[in-house]
């Protein structure tokens, strides 16, 4: 393989004006491309349209050389080591050669061939009649392809290397002049750009279809489990003799980690209403809720023992090591027969009590740590009697912490308001007038948390 410098191709070459004035007619044209290009780069939109802007610039250069083919490499790792990979070739004398070099991918290495050769030493190589001996990997090039003439480029985006480009002709000699070869070299430079960004977009693009793919699974992994949690929470409330119960559940996202349960005694004159909170959201959060519904079946015999069953829960949850998402809890059983009532808190919000005879609202306070963060914890147990008309609303956090368009906060003292305002409705009445409240207050766009309310009448 013979190697010309600048020097020597001008000393070599004749008729290079006429050659210069073939190749600057097409300047225009091809600035022309050259702009348009960039522009479809960036706006990052119509990447095929790209390729084929890209792949008409180079076939513009291409028959403005006097050459009857090109090939345009990128340079890439395959299974960890450097390669020329070729993207675009166009040689219309025999389709079915160029079928067979896109096929052909060339090491890159000091040892390598022609390609190599042109990056390592960043050096253009222009070959007017191509010589028999040559290395092994540049050998197996031209086996394929038997050229005669070529002109070989090495593509930089500053110092990265991002391909090469070869323009040959097989049954004749290109004939390049020193300004034809820094003419074509001025041009190429945008490739260099334009290849990295195609590129990137194909790797950023590839790597969207791959998340989409996976949030396409998840989604509906994420869906199966929604089905799931719903049918752990009860679908209307249960009708017993002595009290009424309504109840409202809307989750943050499509996993919530609220959870509420009635535990109806078996002879139906008693009923234990839980009520939790987990900390976060998604899925771990509605897993734990899993969890908190097995145990309350697990330990149904606790049912009229608040302090015990809290105890319970928070054994079993310390096992599972879920202290990363502790568990806020308030627990009340009703005694249906004595409308005696006794109840505990673990961390939650406080329970709120209409008390019909006094016209107030009380809280049910007791004291008592969250659940699944403290071993050997005592929760307090507190005991009080139900009349007629009053009424006890359990809720979760999310309902008096949700936030309005103002920044303001709902607050405990504004649901104490909206209970008294629906003292003489019924329970289902007094949800709606809450909720409705409760909607009309938040702002849309800035949900922080799942909401569980439950109301209770002592009839």
């Amino acid at each position: 393989m013979k190697v010309f410098n600048w020097h020597e191709i001008l000393s070599t070459l004749t008729n290079i004006d006429d050659i210069e004035k073939i190749l600057r007619e097409a300047i225009d044209k091809i600035k022309i491309f050259k702009n348009q290009i960039i522009t479809d780069v960036f706006s990052e939109i119509q990447i095929n349209k790209v390729k084929m802007l890209l792949y008409e610039y180079v076939e513009i250069l291409t028959e403005q050389l006097g050459a009857e083919g090109v090939v345009l490499y990128i340079l890439e790792t395959k299974k960890r080591d450097p390669y020329f990979y070729p993207i675009f070739s166009k040689y219309s004398n025999d389709p079915k050669i160029m079928s067979r070099l896109m096929g052909v991918d060339i090491p890159f290495d000091e040892n390598g061939g022609l390609l190599s050769y042109s990056v390592i030493n960043k050096e253009i190589v222009y070959v007017k009649d191509l010589d028999k001996d040559m290395p092994k990997s540049t050998k197996e090039f031209f086996e394929v392809l038997p050229i005669r003439s070529h002109l070989t480029i090495p593509l930089f985006l500053e110092t990265i290397p991002i391909g090469v480009i070869v323009f040959f002709s097989v049954t004749k000699s290109i004939i390049l002049g020193y300004d034809d070869i820094a003419y074509v070299e001025k041009n190429v430079l945008p490739l260099s750009m334009i290849i990295k960004a195609i590129k990137l977009y194909e790797s950023i693009y590839r790597d969207y279809q791959y998340i989409k793919r996976i949030n396409v699974n998840l989604k509906r992994e994420i869906e199966l489990a929604q089905k799931i949690q719903s049918n752990l929470l009860p679908d209307r409330p249960p009708v017993l003799d002595g009290i009424k119960i309504d109840f409202w559940y809307k989750p943050m996202e499509e996993l919530g980690g609220d959870f509420f349960e009635f535990i109806v005694r078996r002879e139906k004159d008693g009923i234990g209403v839980f009520i939790s909170d987990v900390a976060g959201h998604g899925v771990p959060s509605a897993l734990i809720t899993t969890m908190i519904k097995s145990l309350l079946n697990t330990y149904r015999a606790y049912h009229n023992k608040p302090s015990g069953l809290m105890e319970k829960i928070n054994s079993d949850l310390l096992e599972n090591n879920i202290s990363d998402y502790f568990v806020t809890a308030f627990y009340i059983f009703i005694d249906l027969k004595t409308n005696r009532a006794v109840f505990t808190n673990a961390g939650h919000n406080e329970a709120m009590i209409y008390k019909n005879s006094k016209h107030k609202i009380e809280r049910l306070n007791t004291k008592g740590k969250f659940l699944g963060v403290f071993k050997d914890e005592y929760w307090e147990e507190k005991a009080i009697t139900l009349d007629r008309g009053d009424r006890i609303v359990l809720y979760t956090d999310g309902v008096t912490e949700m936030i309005s368009k103002n920044m303001e906060e709902f607050t405990e003292e504004r649901l104490e308001n909206l209970i008294l305002l629906s003292r003489n409705l019924d329970t289902e009445a007094t949800k709606k007038f809450i909720v409705r409240n409760i909607e009309n207050f938040e702002d849309n766009y800035n949900i922080l948390d799942d909401k569980a309310l439950i109301i209770l009448d002592i009839v």
